[in-house]
């Protein structure tokens, strides 16, 4: 297998994807701080999760949703704000209605979208402005928005990480 980096590719450079990253009123200062990525077909996806004890809801709801449903994931929402973390059962609920709301707006089945959380510890989501936030972010997702939604995860970081490779793979020899 070979590959080259794509100097100016993100998220939603491959085929068929399509992101954004919106300034939904989730942080304190007006920044963006929900990200959606969505993929146009059913993706194959895997998960690596934190070690630590202290374990946010979105970890609980991703791992649920892996166990049953590697092969047809088709969006992932992310937050910046508030970690979701330390939230108890009222966390795992808003966990569940956040995945809810973007597989409505996406018109694609519940257990087909991943979730996010970055930011403060024992701080509960702001469910009205996510709400509206979800809406909002369905409407605005393109191929080009990649960018943006890099920009929407950063917490204490200083650039968007983000790195798309174009990979091409050697044909086995019959």
């Amino acid at each position: 297998m070979s590959y080259n980096i794509l100097e100016d590719g993100h998220v939603s450079s491959p085929n068929g994807f399509r992101a954004t990253g919106i300034a939904g009123g989730l942080k304190e200062v007006r920044a963006r701080d929900l990200a959606l990525i969505y993929s146009q077909q059913p993706c194959r996806a895997a998960g690596v999760f934190t070690t630590s004890t202290v374990v946010a809801a979105p970890i609980f709801f991703d791992q649920a949703i892996l166990a049953r449903n590697r092969e047809q994931v088709r969006a992932v929402l992310a937050n910046a704000g508030q970690a979701n973390a330390g939230t108890g059962q009222q966390g795992l609920n808003d966990a569940v209605e956040c995945a809810k709301l973007a597989a409505d707006e996406l018109e694609i089945p519940r257990d087909s979208v991943l979730l996010l959380s970055t930011g403060q510890i024992g701080v509960p989501l702001v469910m009205n402005r996510m709400k509206d936030a979800v809406r909002r972010a369905v409407s605005e997702l393109d191929s080009g928005g990649g960018r943006r939604a890099a920009l929407a995860l950063l917490t204490t970081d200083t650039r968007p990480k983000e790195r798309a490779l174009l990979c091409r793979c050697a044909r086995a020899k019959a």
